[in-house]
């Protein structure tokens, strides 16, 4: 799935789409080596649409309708004219899938310093020693002035 937004007003978007969805296909497949490998079917799709902040779009399509009929048999008896019909099975498989989309882009605004939070790890010094990573089991250590936030010391 690939988005590519454009801001091309106060509160309108740009958005191109380009949704893909792949399988693996046992028909399209190569064996060497003793190994089987599938083949790789792909569906894709494309679209471009403006929306406003907030709005949300809904795209559907990319449908895949397979029809697989398996048939079980006792062996040889399966095999003989007329009465194999009584020592055979078939059973009809379908799969359908659907792919769904729904995108909600909204616009963002830059915070200020004062609204940045601290990420996780960042009051950690980066340097371990060996004695202090193999001796006194530390895998890492404090920074003696560290305010929470970033780019601010105390």
């Amino acid at each position: 799935m690939r988005f590519t937004p454009y801001v091309v007003g106060e509160e309108t978007i740009t958005l191109e789409i380009h949704p893909e969805v792949s399988a693996p296909d046992w028909s399209l497949g190569t064996a060497s080596g003793g190994v089987a490998v599938p083949g790789v079917t792909s569906r894709t799709g494309y679209t471009t649409l403006q929306l406003k902040d907030g709005q949300t779009f809904v795209m559907a399509g990319l449908l895949k309708d397979e029809s697989h009929l398996v048939v079980n048999k006792v062996p040889f008896l399966g095999d003989i004219p007329i009465l194999g019909a009584l020592f055979t099975s078939k059973d009809f498989q379908r799969n359908e899938t659907e792919l769904v989309v729904v995108v909600t882009p909204r616009l963002v605004r830059p915070l200020n310093r004062e609204e940045v939070v601290s990420l996780p790890g960042e009051g950690l010094a980066r340097d371990v020693t060996d004695l202090d990573f193999f001796l006194l089991n530390r895998t890492d250590m404090k920074l003696p002035e560290y305010s929470g936030k970033i780019g601010f010391a105390r």
